[in-house]
Order: structure tokens, then sequence, then C-alpha cells
């Protein structure tokens, strides 16, 4: 799992950059939203906005985590250095497995605020 994770975070390299500048974006301009706001009509891009900004970080993060995955050794290494090298590895799954747990929030979080978000804008230019 992890090695795959590796290569895909490789072939994605080029978007860890415009996804941290998008992340940046989103939340400037949310943040501008909770200050600027003064109606309800004013907040029509805040949801969209975090939502954004939360896949943008999490693109990036992925990126910038997994692109440095350690090779596995064969056996001619020694003990300890193989052993260094699985406890790596073994870190590398745990943040796998809670990068799972937290790509699975951010889809449900991402449905439910588009489910409210829809409710709320999509009925009144209907």
């Amino acid at each position: 799992m992890i090695d795959r994770l590796r290569s895909i975070a490789r072939a994605a390299g080029g978007l860890a950059i415009p996804s941290l500048i998008l992340a940046v974006a989103c939340l400037a301009h949310a943040v501008f939203i909770v200050f600027t706001s003064s109606s309800h009509e004013d907040d029509r891009y805040l949801f969209p906005s975090i939502l954004v900004f939360m896949w943008a970080l999490s693109v990036y993060g992925f990126i910038e985590t997994f692109k440095y995955v350690p090779e596995r050794l064969d056996d001619a290494a020694g003990f300890f250095r193989r052993m260094q090298r699985r406890l790596s590895r073994l870190w590398y799954w745990i943040v796998g497995l809670v990068f799972l747990g937290t790509s699975i929030a951010v889809v449900a979080l991402t449905l439910r605020a588009l489910s409210v978000w829809l409710g709320d804008y999509a009925v009144q230019d209907g």
C-alpha cells in the first residue's frame, strides 16, 4: 500500500505547489467572507471556499508526506538497518491509515456541506 501511495505522490508531485496556493487563496477568501459579510447572501461562497481549502490542503499533505516513503531493503542489508527501515515504513503505514480515515471524513463532510449549501442557495436561484 505505501509503495503505491509513494508512486502516486511522486507522479502527482507537480500539483503540490498549485494545491498549496489554492489552499491559501481559499482560506484567505473564507476569512475575507467571515470578516466582511453583512448578510446571508454575502456568505454564499463560504462553504465552497472551506471545502476547496480542505481538499487542496489534503492533496498537498498527501504529496509531501508520501513521496518520501523509504524503499524496501533486500536481505543483504544488516539486521539493524533492516529493522530501522521496517520501523520507518511502519510509521508510513500508520500515517497512511490516518490519511485514509481523514479522507473518508473529508468526503463525508464534503457531501454534508454540499447538501446544506445546495439546500440554502439552489432553492433561491431556482
